[in-house]
């Protein structure tokens, strides 16, 4: 079988020497074709660029397939103990020497989100390794962590990788790309057998800054939230870039917010409202972010508008209250319109529609604030059996011409039944007259209530006297045979609803 064998000579340094060296220093072997059986000698004598006095290595290589038997000194031969040797050379894989990677460039400028082909091509002393296996993997970067790619050279010994940018980020943006061939077989990515590839991913676009809120129609008095979403030139999130959220028209103008964009390039910021009504209702709302990091903030904006939250609507504090019979009940109206909002002049009526003091009422306007006051009182028309007012509040709060309502309630309380005396005691020589007025704690007047007067300290104590209260309350006492000497302490008593009741101490002077 006819074989081609290459002829490299090195140094001791393993450096190419002459005559095999090309114009720049390369390695230019000797090739020798040899038919099958055939021989060749290479006399290092006859070769005029060998350096003198050369101490090296002839490196033998076979090209193709096929054996090689080598002699050392085939022209002594036959000299015994000139120290030739035959060997039998068996085919040995020249792709490790002097083998190394190549690429078309060592850095490049790709787009974010897109693909770079880097081209790489394996060399040996001999020239381009066809068919052998190679590794780009991104090492450094932000893309690093991506699978490896793996591939095979051609029959040019050159490969191709594509490497695609799924993370560049403006802080963020340049991959260092290894690419490995496995010369020496030993698994280890040795220093010689690696070469890197920079990529600087560039921005693919402009930097986009959107929000979005829950609703464009959110119910007045309530919140809605917007959803910011910030994207760098790279097309991922801008991590870590403040946002502001302002009101900058609309009732609500001058609230504001911020927030922080989170790793996945969006945060979220609520606007609540406080001031719409029914002819001021639509804000308008700022979103700024320096998504580019310029120092000038990128802005977008959003509509919204408030719809009412319920309808127009008087509102009456304290609904409900338990006083003395004899206080004021005060009562704060406030005029609301559908939208939650405060209403200024509206003109109520507070109006006592049911009770004791039925009838009773009172007219008011609601103020700046929406609120007015109103104030009723018992004008002693509370009893037990009749000690529960309501007061209807009235007034056209969205002016459509009928009123809107709110009711309170109030509980009179009462207070100590009484027994007083009423006008002056009346003597007649060894007689005294006493008149004493009962009222409930309601002040109301007891009539048909039992009442016994007593003389309790006195020249006449112990005397009593037994009546009935008249139809005005009234109770008359009337003292015969008395002893007309020194003074006499008179009082009244009764039991009233369950309780003993006494009056004031009255003096008699005989």
């Amino acid at each position: 079988m006819a074989v081609t064998a290459s002829v490299q000579f090195v140094d001791a340094a393993g450096v190419p020497v002459a005559p095999t060296t090309g114009a720049d220093d390369r390695e230019a072997p000797l090739n020798l074709n040899l038919p099958a059986g055939a021989g060749a000698t290479v006399y290092t004598l006859g070769l005029g660029e060998m350096p003198a006095g050369f101490r090296g290595a002839a490196v033998v290589g076979v090209l193709g397939g096929g054996t090689l038997v080598g002699v050392s000194n085939n022209v002594n031969y036959e000299v015994a103990g000139d120290g030739s040797a035959v060997y039998n050379l068996v085919r040995t894989d020249f792709t490790r020497f002097q083998a190394g990677l190549s690429v078309d460039a060592t850095s490049a400028t790709p787009t974010a989100r897109g693909t770079y082909t880097l081209h790489v091509t394996a060399l040996n002393a001999f020239g381009p390794i066809a068919g052998f296996p190679l590794e780009c993997k991104v090492s450094a970067g932000p893309n690093a962590g991506a699978p490896a790619i793996r591939t095979t050279t051609d029959q040019n010994g050159r490969a191709s990788c594509a490497i695609t940018d799924t993370a560049a980020s403006g802080s963020n943006h340049e991959d260092t790309v290894t690419v490995w061939a496995d010369f020496n077989g030993n698994g280890v990515r040795d220093l010689t057998e690696t070469t890197t590839v920079t990529l600087i991913w560039q921005p693919s676009g402009p930097t986009i800054l959107t929000a979005t809120p829950s609703t464009t129609t959110p119910t007045a008095r309530q919140s809605v939230t917007l959803t910011i979403t910030a994207v760098d030139g790279y097309g991922g999130p801008a991590n870590g870039v403040a946002v502001t959220c302002a009101v900058t028209s609309g009732p609500n103008s001058g609230q504001s917010t911020g927030a922080t964009i989170g790793a996945d390039g969006q945060t979220t910021c609520a606007i609540t409202d406080a001031k719409a009504a029914a002819n001021n209702d639509t804000d308008t709302i700022t979103v700024t972010a320096d998504v580019d990091g310029d120092g000038t903030g990128e802005t977008t904006t959003v509509t919204v508008t408030w719809q009412p939250s319920g309808v127009a609507r008087l509102t009456v504090s304290p609904t409900s209250s338990s006083l003395a019979y004899t206080f004021w009940f005060n009562m704060t109206v406030t005029a609301i319109d559908a939208y939650g909002g405060p209403v200024s002049g509206v003109p109520v009526k507070c109006q006592i529609t049911a009770g004791p003091n039925t009838g009773q009422s009172v007219n008011a306007t609601t103020g700046a604030n929406g609120s007015t006051t109103c104030s009723v009182k018992n004008y002693d028309n509370a009893t037990y059996d009749n000690y529960v007012d309501t007061v209807t509040v009235t007034g056209d709060v969205d002016g459509d011409g009928t009123d809107e309502t709110a009711t309170a309630t109030v509980t009179w309380l009462p207070g100590q039944s009484s027994i007083n005396l009423s006008g002056q005691p009346s003597k007649y020589s060894n007689s005294v007259s006493v008149a004493f007025i009962v009222r409930d704690g309601y002040y109301q007047l007891i009539p048909d209530l039992p009442v016994t007067c007593e003389v309790i300290q006195g020249t006449n104590a112990g005397k009593t006297v037994t009546t009935t209260t008249s139809m005005n309350g009234l109770a008359y006492c009337s003292f015969s045979s008395m002893i007309p000497s020194g003074t006499d302490v008179i009082v009244a008593k009764a039991t009233i609803r369950g309780q003993e009741r006494q009056s004031s101490w009255i003096y008699v002077y005989w």
